[in-house]
């Protein structure tokens, strides 16, 4: 599975303070059953995705014999006690805005700089702030720019 794949190349690259988790980040702890994704096709399996609605479904496949996973969705902020935190990159295909809700202490205890894709953004005019620009600047004071 994915997870397997990730952790693999973290080792076959020496990665050696890159910790896997097989978990996915939301706002609050729940099983999510998914498609298992296909990998014997031209895609991009880190398209997957937990959350019931995405953005685009892109160059995800799925394994076409109807198999799925069990994923153990968990909020960052029960997941990691960390001394420090400086950067959060977070890629979470759909889930930006439910992933910061399950992270808000850890944001307001370390204050890090913040780098979403988000989403929204793609689908709105971005005239108006999206969910996760509202959540950031209005509860944790980020000033948020769309790159």
């Amino acid at each position: 599975n994915i997870f397997q794949i990730l952790t693999a190349n973290c080792a076959m690259n020496g990665l050696t303070s890159c910790y896997t988790y097989h978990n996915a980040l939301g706002e609050k702890p729940e099983r999510k059953v998914r498609p298992s994704p296909g990998l014997n096709a031209v895609g991009n399996p880190s398209k997957s995705f937990v959350v019931d609605e995405v953005a685009s479904e892109m160059l995800v496949h799925h394994d076409g014999q109807g198999r799925t996973e069990t994923i153990e969705v968990t909020r960052l902020d029960d997941k990691l006690d960390l001394p420090r935190l400086d950067i959060i990159k977070i890629d979470v295909e759909s889930a930006e805005y439910e992933m910061l809700l399950g992270a808000g202490k850890t944001i307001s205890r370390h204050r890090p700089l913040i780098y979403v894709e988000d989403s929204e953004a793609e689908l709105e005019s971005m005239r108006q702030p999206t969910r996760v620009m509202r959540l950031l600047s209005e509860r944790h004071g980020y000033e948020c720019l769309n790159l």
